[in-house]
């Protein structure tokens, strides 16, 4: 049920300007279902995984927008704390999957 102060539901915080979108192509009806929320965030993060090939660069347009990101990476940033973090946690729960 969480909504953040600056328009951002559920689960993977998706931010109300995604809604109409993602309603009209995925027929979400309630970003606070966390199965059509979480659907929603892996859909956008896949999309910017496609469009970038860099799990650095897919998170920090998902976190902080594609301009956003694109502001830092023209500064020659192209990992944030929030993208290092979550790639180390996938790493570490890979790791796990795999046994080692």
């Amino acid at each position: 049920d969480a909504i953040s102060m600056t328009g951002d539901y559920g689960l993977m915080q998706i931010n109300k300007s995604n809604h109409e979108w993602l309603s009209e192509v995925y027929d979400i009806t309630d970003f606070l279902d966390p199965y059509e929320n979480v659907y929603c965030g892996v859909t956008i993060i896949g999309s910017y995984i496609e469009k970038y090939e860099d799990y650095n660069k897919a998170l920090m347009c998902y976190n902080m927008g594609e301009n956003g990101a694109k502001t830092l990476w023209d500064k020659g940033i192209y990992s944030s704390c929030y993208s290092r973090e979550i790639v180390a946690n996938m790493t570490s729960f890979e790791e796990v999957a795999n046994g080692e």
